[in-house]
């Protein structure tokens, strides 16, 4: 790996002083545009990569972020995506940043309007994390904050008719056509099972993912139109019943997909009921859901990065805040990873690790 240049060979390179170089790279001014200029096309031609932790030791601003998503159930998906926060701060940790979490139900709504509230009642904030769910209240959200003039970045999805200065997810219309390809639809028909919520308002994500399976059927001239139920994410007794009830009424339904972190509920239910003729094909890589991989009840999961998702949103805000990292509206795609029960043992949820001999 070629050696990076010295703060004395760009200065060099641009005909200015290493402390005219050293206060473009910190955003300090006093600098005359002409000088400024030079130093940057030097930096540009050399892809000088400033060292963020060198930075952070003269940061001594307090940064006080809120985070806002699904509450972080002990092995379920935001679990991880807290890993990725907590991986992010402890290695930002000579910065003093502090995160002020308000977390919702998932299934309800106003426990999220509730969650949003308390943000934009808070006047100390210098940036927000969103993890959405629900479309509506985000906008609503994403509106007032841009009055106060606060960043925010997205984490899991992206809402539309909002201006993020950074989004971290995957594709999830990709997630959905990636349903398509996984299930057989010529081998019996196809059904889309999704947890009850409170009031009509569903989950983004589902919402982008049936279209992109509805998408890929569509394109691939499959005519099979799936049917659809919904079952109870709380009362797992009632969900089972409603589970059964459903495969009573439409046994020729060979193949399953939930479109969230439950698929393990209807692999439990049908195992309960010993109906072994159905395949899942579900999201996320929880450990209910790895239980049921093993066990052969779910025969495929489709899974994001959720560590990363979380490492690179706290990344991003303190690029932001040493140097002055503006906008980037477009969406950093995450891959997708399709995990079966062969390749278990060596799936990783991050990208980010060292490997091992073995």
């Amino acid at each position: 790996m070629a050696k990076q240049a010295s703060i004395k060979e760009i200065a060099k390179m641009a005909g200015v002083s290493p402390g005219t170089v050293d206060r473009v790279l910190h955003n300090r001014g006093n600098i005359s545009e002409k000088r400024r200029i030079a130093v940057e096309k030097a930096l540009e031609e050399v892809g000088y990569k400033p060292n963020i932790h060198t930075s952070a030791v003269s940061f001594r601003k307090a940064v006080s972020i809120a985070i806002t998503s699904p509450f972080a159930y002990p092995g379920g998906y935001w679990e991880s995506v807290f890993k990725g926060f907590n991986e992010a701060l402890q290695e930002f940790a000579d910065i003093n940043i502090s995160c002020i979490y308000h977390c919702y139900d998932q299934f309800d709504p106003e426990s999220c309007r509730d969650a949003f509230q308390a943000i934009l009642e808070d006047e100390n904030l210098d940036a927000v994390i969103i993890g959405p769910t629900f479309e509506d209240l985000t906008q609503d959200l994403c509106s007032r904050l841009d009055e106060k003039e606060l960043p925010y970045v997205f984490v899991d999805s992206s809402i539309k008719g909002t201006e993020p200065w950074a989004v971290f997810a995957s594709d999830q219309h990709v997630c959905g056509e990636l349903v398509g390809r996984l299930l057989d639809a010529q081998d019996g028909g196809i059904a889309i099972l999704s947890t009850r919520r409170r009031g009509s308002k569903r989950a983004n994500n589902s919402i982008m993912r049936e279209q992109g399976l509805l998408d890929f059927l569509k394109r691939n001239g499959i005519q099979t139109e799936p049917k659809r139920s919904q079952f109870s994410m709380t009362d797992l007794d009632l969900a089972s019943a409603e589970i059964k009830e459903f495969f009573s009424k439409n046994p020729e339904i060979h193949w399953v997909t939930v479109l969230n972190s439950s698929g393990y509920i209807v692999a439990d239910a049908l195992k309960a009921l010993g109906k072994q003729d159905v395949r899942i094909v579900g999201f996320d890589f929880t450990s209910n859901n790895r239980r049921c991989l093993e066990e052969g009840t779910i025969h495929s999961l489709i899974c994001q990065r959720p560590v990363d998702l979380g490492y690179y949103a706290i990344h991003y805000l303190v690029e932001h805040f040493i140097y002055k990292v503006g906008k980037n509206t477009k969406t950093t795609l995450i891959p997708v990873d399709v995990v079966f029960k062969e390749s278990l043992s060596c799936y990783r949820e991050s990208s980010r690790y060292k490997e091992v001999s073995i």
